[in-house]
Order: structure tokens, then C-alpha cells, then sequence
């Protein structure tokens, strides 16, 4: 299993971010990564500053895409990450109620492809997905770090949609949550499919270091929702 080799620095968050965008290309990873160390080594500093530089940090901006091709890459890789960390809370407040008999993967997708036809978007103006391929797809690439990207789903479910505090006070609470998906990920078994097996392959996970505690916070408001989205479903006669 992949693991997150954190050094309590603030060089930590430009892993998680890249890792989380990136989980199964390196080359990604390291150019993303690379970039943000650049950005914020010249922020605020006259073009006569002189800077020491690693040899690793110039040959990865030098084999890294374009600015702008990163960017659209990271756009990309952050919707499908946002999908799979929906997917992933939606199950997990399904089993914080009883409203909700038998919590599925296809409940969850059902649910999410309902919320995408009330015009719901990305922050980019990008609509939600319209079929399950789609969601499929990104669960399929985003899978490994769904804990991550569900940390920043139930920061936005818990009344609080700002990043920056996400990603700066509220670093150890998102690390927390994350661990706390993951571990949640890694037993539950959701039901109605020919094979079960945890939502989360912990073989395949990024995985946090020993010292991060997992904990999940109380969704009181999400369950209602999602009974909402799921009113009319039927389960597909085949799984």
C-alpha cells in the first residue's frame, strides 16, 4: 500500500495535494509538486532575488507539461476526485441513519446523479456528471484517495466551504477525517453486489501515517438530503 511519508512541515501540503490530484502518476506528482515549491519560492520577490535550487527541483520543472497544461490536468483530476469523494460520504452517511435501508453503491450513484440534475456544478461552472460511466470512470482514478477528497466533502457538509482553512487551521481535523474515511472505507461493505468487498482497498490506498487518528464528524444534515435524492429508487435487477 501506498504511503503518505509526512514531515509535520509545510511542504506536507503540497504532497497531500499532489498525491490527492495524482495518486497513480508520478511524473504528475513530482511536476505539480515542483511547480508549487517554484510558485511559492519567487512569491513576492523581486526577478534580481537570487534563490539556491535543487538540481531534482529544476530537472522535474524541465520534464513537467506547460503551465497551462498542468492546470487543465489539475482541473481535470480535481473533479474526479471531488465524484469519488462524494460517492464515498454519501455511503457513509447512509449508515449514520435508519431511514436508509441496505446502503448501496448504486444508491450512492442514484443519489448522485440526482443531485447533478437539480444544475448542481463544479466550481469551475463544470456540471455534475450525467451518467454512471462517467462516475464510474472516476472512481476507477480516483478510488485510492476517495478518503481525501471525502475530507473535503464533509468540510463543505459541515457549513464551512473555505479551503484555505481547510488546508491551513483545520489541516490536522482534514487529516483526521480522512484517516477516519479510510478506515470506514476499508470495513464497510455495501450490499446488493454479486461480490462483495470493502469500498476500499486498503492494498491500493494511500494510507496516513500511524500518529493521525481517524475521526468522522456527525452528518446531521446530509442524511436528509440524501433521503431526498433517493426518493424513487429502485434497485436494478441486476448488480
Amino acid at each position: 500500500m501506498p504511503e503518505l511519508l509526512l514531515r509535520g512541515n509545510h511542504s506536507d501540503l503540497g504532497l497531500v495535494t499532489a498525491v490527492m490530484l495524482f495518486p497513480s502518476n508520478e511524473h504528475l506528482r513530482d511536476s505539480a509538486m515542483a511547480r508549487m515549491r517554484a510558485e511559492a519560492s519567487v512569491l513576492d520577490l523581486k526577478d534580481s532575488h537570487r534563490l539556491e535550487v535543487t538540481a531534482g527541483s529544476i530537472r522535474s520543472l524541465l520534464d513537467a507539461p506547460s503551465r497551462d497544461e498542468l492546470t487543465t490536468l489539475k482541473h481535470k483530476a480535481a473533479r474526479a476526485g471531488l465524484i469519488a469523494g462524494d460517492i464515498l460520504t454519501m455511503l457513509y452517511a447512509m449508515t449514520t441513519t435508519d431511514a436508509v435501508r441496505m446502503p448501496s453503491w448504486n444508491k450512492a450513484v442514484y443519489a448522485y446523479l440526482r443531485w447533478g440534475e437539480s444544475g448542481t456544478a463544479f466550481r469551475d461552472g463544470t456540471p455534475l456528471p450525467k451518467s454512471r460511466s462517467e462516475i464510474e470512470k472516476a472512481w476507477a482514478s480516483h478510488r485510492c484517495v476517495a478518503h481525501f477528497w471525502g475530507a473535503v466533502s464533509l468540510h463543505r457538509e459541515l457549513g464551512d466551504g473555505d479551503l484555505k482553512k481547510l488546508f491551513g487551521p483545520d489541516w490536522t481535523r482534514f487529516l483526521q477525517m480522512a484517516a477516519g474515511l479510510l478506515k470506514f472505507g476499508t470495513e464497510f461493505v455495501p450490499q446488493q453486489r454479486k461480490h462483495p468487498r470493502p469500498t476500499l482497498d486498503i492494498a491500493e490506498s494511500w494510507t496516513l501515517p500511524d500518529g493521525i487518528s481517524p475521526e468522522l464528524p456527525p452528518v446531521s444534515q446530509l442524511p436528509a438530503r440524501l433521503m431526498e435524492l433517493l426518493d424513487g429508487y429502485r434497485a436494478p435487477q441486476s448488480v
